[in-house]
């Protein structure tokens, strides 16, 4: 199923480093994963595109703990990865 969804928290794509914000909207590909199911929740795995390099990432639902699971292509940053990355950046050009 096609959806258009946002990103449920901050992230950097691993391949070309950039930064997918949390609340921005893409549009995904949302499957249910056969045979998975917590309690009778069925577990959905939602495929996006970066949007500076195209290349695929994705993550499932995980209703045991009400959050997400990321399985490929990206990585959750908290504030204190933001700003180190920034500066790395800042280094580089500078």
């Amino acid at each position: 199923i096609k959806v258009r969804t946002m990103i449920p928290f901050t992230v950097y794509c691993l391949n070309c480093g950039s930064f997918l914000y949390k609340g921005s909207k893409f549009n995904s590909i949302k499957k249910k994963i056969n045979h998975s199911a917590y309690l009778g929740i069925d577990i959905y795995r939602f495929y996006m595109n970066c949007n500076v390099c195209y290349s695929v990432f994705y993550f499932r639902t995980d209703p045991k703990s009400g959050s997400y699971i990321i399985e490929r292509g990206i990585k959750i940053c908290d504030s204190n990865s933001i700003a180190q990355k920034r500066k790395k950046i800042v280094l580089k050009k500078g």
